[in-house]
């Protein structure tokens, strides 16, 4: 017992002392008037305090806020001229890009000149050693018959149409392979020897010339159709590359653009949220003044009343603006019927007519928490096997049926979480990683989506898909009380429910004993013990109030349907 509640008493003994010996003096009050009018000067003196708490919790959080929303502001920042510098990296190396291309290119264009100059000094060669070839045809022609001579006319016209035909191929190699140089030169040195060979030839045996300028024409035809495909393939080549190259750079940008939309959304949200903090504060900061001036009242009349429990939930402050918008703006998951039935979750479909237990439960829940200034709730069990997963769920969604009731679950059986799988969903995300602040609870917190079972849009989820090795040491640590505060100040749920793993098996309970009102008992019909409820008393001790104990798996409890 504190230094204050003692105080307390000793001044309420005082005080009933006086009235006991000056009875004349006073007004005469029935006994039973004057311990409701004890109860309401309590519970108004402990509402007062307990929003004094609150307020003060609530500043503190909204400094934290304030102190992460400046950190992830300068974060924001850092990114944004991170990434400008990489715009910037990348714009660089595009121009040296563009630059390098233009030098190739330039290259590539005096090559296609040398080429060029080197063929029409060939093309000179050829037509000198064909002036040299038909002057030694004339004086053949000369010294050889009149037959001789009409062959030797015929074999001009040849070589003519042969000259033609390789000026064309000539021309058409220039204009579509000029990259092949080497391959072009080695042809025209090929080419020059075939020449000379062909002189001698002629100048041994005219009838076998014909024969071999046919030859050659067909190797020169060969030559220059490789050349031409080989040409026709490297310039393929090099248009694909210039074409996945143009493709990447397309991508680049593109994905250069979508981060650069990524950062602009998230900085807009972030001046949103600083927004939505400043109004917060200033709120917080005029309800600050008015309780601190409502205590200084309360203390200048008399001496403060016991205080209320410890840890006692906020106040609830009317829904405001910036709460609505919290809730509007939650992620939802689907929602499967059928899967809810197979999972046992009755309150969903309402067709058995044990659900009107659950409605019980919410509504006695309620009454109870509203009394007493309560809303987190730690639901937990003796043992395993107890339903107390089963009887979380099934209230939850009794719960999200009552109008203008805000509620949140979250799976705090880390080392066992279960109730994902009772929702049909299969990767939720690490919840242990929200309390550690390694992700948003923003981001992690998930509502119901559209369903046909009815159920409001105020339930909220806190699921978890991975088993933590140390789970007491993180609910008992600072920044899980520190996390669950800005979670009620920013989205002021009515009701919080903690599925927490069973009591006699861990030292869970005990560790989260710091961030809950109160405990709700579900023990297993022909499972728990009395002696179990006993020990969970024991350990729990007379400091944590026990909301109540609901008997699950009861034989013989079977609920009969009515009508009007």
């Amino acid at each position: 017992m504190s230094e204050r509640r003692k105080f307390t008493r000793k001044k309420t003994q005082g005080a009933a002392s006086s009235a006991a010996l000056a009875p004349e003096s006073r007004p005469v009050v029935s006994e039973e008037e004057r311990r409701e009018q004890i109860v309401a000067e309590k519970r108004r003196r402990a509402e007062e305090s307990r929003q004094q708490r609150v307020a003060m919790r609530q500043a503190e959080a909204e400094a934290r806020r304030q102190a992460e929303a400046e950190a992830r502001r300068q974060a924001e920042e850092e990114e944004a001229r991170q990434q400008a510098a990489a715009q910037a990296k990348a714009d660089l190396q595009r121009r040296k890009a563009a630059a390098a291309a233009r030098r190739r290119a330039e290259e590539r264009r005096a090559a296609e000149e040398q080429a060029r100059q080197a063929a029409e000094a060939a093309e000179e060669r050829a037509q000198a050693k064909a002036a040299a070839l038909a002057r030694q045809k004339a004086e053949a022609i000369k010294r050889a018959k009149a037959e001789e001579a009409e062959e030797q006319a015929r074999l001009k016209a040849e070589a003519a149409k042969r000259a033609q035909a390789e000026e064309a191929a000539r021309l058409q190699a220039e204009a579509k392979a000029r990259a092949a140089e080497d391959a072009r030169k080695q042809h025209e040195a090929e080419q020059a020897a075939r020449e000379e060979a062909e002189a001698q030839a002629r100048a041994k045996a005219l009838a076998d010339e014909r024969a071999k300028i046919e030859a050659e024409a067909k190797a020169a035809e060969q030559t220059r159709q490789s050349q031409v495909a080989r040409a026709r393939t490297l310039k393929e080549e090099k248009a694909k590359a210039l074409l996945v190259a143009a493709e990447k750079a397309e991508q680049d940008a593109a994905a250069e653009e979508d981060a650069l939309n990524e950062a602009k959304e998230r900085l807009i949200a972030a001046r949103r949220r600083l927004k939505i903090a400043a109004l917060t504060r200033k709120k917080l900061e005029a309800e600050l003044q008015r309780t601190e001036a409502a205590i200084s009242e309360t203390e200048a009349e008399e001496p403060a009343a016991e205080p209320a429990p410890k840890l006692a939930a906020p106040a609830k402050v009317s829904a405001s603006a910036d709460s609505e918008a919290a809730w509007e703006a939650l992620r939802s998951f689907p929602v499967d019927e059928k899967h809810l039935e197979r999972q046992r979750i009755i309150t969903a479909a309402r067709r058995e007519p044990s659900h009107a237990t659950f409605d019980v439960l919410r509504t006695r829940l309620l009454q109870a928490l509203a009394d007493k200034g309560w809303s987190r709730v730690a639901v937990t069990s003796p043992t395993k096997n107890c339903g107390k997963t089963f009887v979380a769920a099934n209230l939850a969604i009794s719960l999200s049926r009552q109008e203008n009731c805000r509620t949140m679950v979250f799976d705090f059986d880390l080392r066992k979480p279960s109730m994902a799988a009772v929702f049909g969903q299969s990767e939720p995300g690490s919840i242990g990683a929200m309390l550690r602040g390694e992700t948003d609870f923003q981001d992690h917190l998930r509502c119901m989506g559209r369903n046909s079972i009815h159920a409001g849009r105020k339930l909220c989820f806190g699921l978890n898909d991975t088993q933590e090795s140390y789970a007491s040491e993180l609910l008992a640590d600072r920044s899980t009380a520190d996390l669950l505060n800005k979670i009620e100040g920013h989205y002021q749920p009515d009701v919080m429910l903690f599925d927490l793993p069973p009591a006699l098996y861990f030292d869970d309970v005990l560790a989260m004993r710091n961030n809950f009102d109160a405990v709700l008992l579900v023990v297993g019909g022909g499972v728990t013990k009395p002696k179990e409820i006993k020990e969970v008393e024991q350990r729990l001790g007379p400091d944590v109030p026990l909301l109540g104990t609901v008997l699950n798996k009861a034989e013989g409890a079977e609920v009969e349907r009515y009508t009007y």
